[in-house]
């Protein structure tokens, strides 16, 4: 959950998918923390936790909107985008149907390179993973 025309790519195919399923949708937020927790845990502060909270909210907000029946559960955690939702998707009381990323959207042959993050779940993640690409202009 970034902003970028990727990001609302993969928000509407996960909120379609979710709707055709009827399943919940869990929209994590992933970045780096500057705290350090117990045991070396990076944590996120208060303050940035609930920063990074607002900014979920805003970027669901319209689709909650037009997907009135989705439940929609949402998380903040620290860390790269790639390990924690593989970390998420992996822990024992979730079992996701699928993971939705959002792509660059990038042309030529950028476009068919993966990033970290899908390079890391599309060969590690518990189950399947969609590439979520914008439309290109036009």
């Amino acid at each position: 959950m970034d902003g970028s025309a990727g990001c609302h790519a993969a928000l509407g195919y996960a909120f379609d998918e979710a709707a055709v399923r009827g399943a919940d949708l869990f929209a994590l937020l992933a970045r780096e923390a500057t705290g350090q927790g117990l045991g070396r845990r990076p944590v996120l502060d208060a303050a940035e936790g609930r920063e990074e909270h607002a900014v979920l909210a805003e970027q669901l907000a319209g689709w909650q909107e037009k997907y009135p029946d989705v439940t929609v559960r949402q998380y903040v955690v620290p860390g790269r985008p790639g390990p924690a939702l593989l970390g998420y998707a992996r822990h024992p009381s979730v079992h996701p149907q699928m993971i939705v990323i959002g792509g660059h959207g990038r042309g030529g042959l950028a476009g068919f390179l993966l990033g970290s993050t899908g390079h890391t779940l599309i060969s590690q993640a518990p189950c399947p993973v969609v590439l979520a690409r914008p439309d290109p202009p036009g």
